[in-house]
């Protein structure tokens, strides 16, 4: 976990498995959050975030198309992960 003044991040392992939703699930939990988003650049991360009513931010440079990406449920679609420090 890295925290920032405003942010508190986690990451898990690059997987579709019910694991990684569950762990990510858990750490939610563990702390005092009132707003969560996912940022990936796979449709499933898209897919987890929607199982779990999270917003999903779409990142073109990993494995799935900006098209692709919406499909699976993003809310936003980035091409670039540096236009991140813009929308945050």
């Amino acid at each position: 976990m890295i925290c920032f003044s405003f942010f508190v991040i986690y990451c898990s392992k690059d997987d579709n498995s019910q694991n990684t939703t569950n762990t990510t699930l858990y750490g939610l939990t563990q702390e005092d959050i009132d707003q969560a988003l996912m940022i990936g650049d796979a449709e499933c991360d898209m897919q987890m975030a929607v199982s779990i009513g999270m917003m999903g931010i779409g990142v073109e440079t990993g494995g799935g198309t900006g098209h692709q990406l919406k499909q699976a449920g993003a809310d936003i679609i980035l091409n670039d992960v540096t236009r991140l420090f813009n929308l945050l």
